[in-house]
């Protein structure tokens, strides 16, 4: 599959690098596909994971040079709590997402929808109208997970990360046509002690929402330039 996608066209070519966050092409391949509700699209591979991409009829962003954010809905995995208070956590163990971490999340990811703007370098809005850009999407089965340690075996860790499965749509919002849908599972990364905290967690998990934004938009630009 992966040398097929190689020996595509020059186009082909420059819109998957174009997808691949702020530019950093990686080595992946491309595939079609149909998406849940029989748009076509392809899923591609970037730093940040698996990404299906899915356009619409009326695909293109020329004359958009504002976006408003819509809504973006969240849900909680519904997983057991009894373990949430443990630490150090045992590796492996879930823990839901609650109502106060959930506004957090929300918080974050209108933080992260102005960090995307500025670098799409478009002009953030409060209404729809003539060369606006709707976004809104979806976060869902959100939970915090203590990471098994592959080298040291560890049983127990003081760090978790944070999973979800991120989507974004692109639409016009006068019309509300769909312009591209982008989906995916994404998970942070434990680090350092200031990224061990759970309202960490969930600003790395809004960022990876923002850049499918930003991969979004940029996969648009560069299939209409081409």
């Amino acid at each position: 599959m992966c040398a097929d996608a190689r020996s595509q066209s020059v186009k082909d070519l420059r819109r998957i690098s174009a997808f691949l966050f702020w530019a950093a092409v990686t080595a992946g391949c491309a595939s079609n596909v149909s998406g849940p509700d029989g748009c076509h699209g392809q899923t591609l591979k970037s730093e940040s994971g698996t990404t299906l991409i899915c356009t619409g009829p009326d695909i293109g962003l020329a004359g958009y040079g504002k976006a408003m954010l819509g809504v973006v809905r969240i849900e909680a995995s519904p997983v057991a709590s009894s373990t949430s208070a443990m630490v150090p956590r045992p590796a492996g163990a879930r823990y839901p997402l609650g109502p106060q971490q959930k506004k957090a999340l929300e918080a974050e990811v209108a933080e992260a929808f102005e960090s995307a703007l500025a670098t799409l370098e478009l002009d953030g809005v409060e209404s729809g109208g003539t060369g606006v850009l709707l976004a809104r999407g979806q976060i869902l089965d959100v939970l915090f997970e203590a990471p098994e340690d592959p080298d040291s075996g560890a049983r127990y860790l003081l760090d978790t990360v944070a999973r979800g499965t991120l989507i974004v749509e692109l639409r016009d919002s006068q019309s509300g046509s769909l312009l591209m849908r982008a989906s995916g599972d994404r998970s942070t990364s434990a680090g350092g002690a200031d990224d061990q905290s759970q309202s960490a967690q969930l600003e790395q998990l809004a960022a990876l929402w923002g850049e499918m934004l930003v991969e979004s938009v940029r996969y648009l630009r560069n299939d209409e330039d081409g």
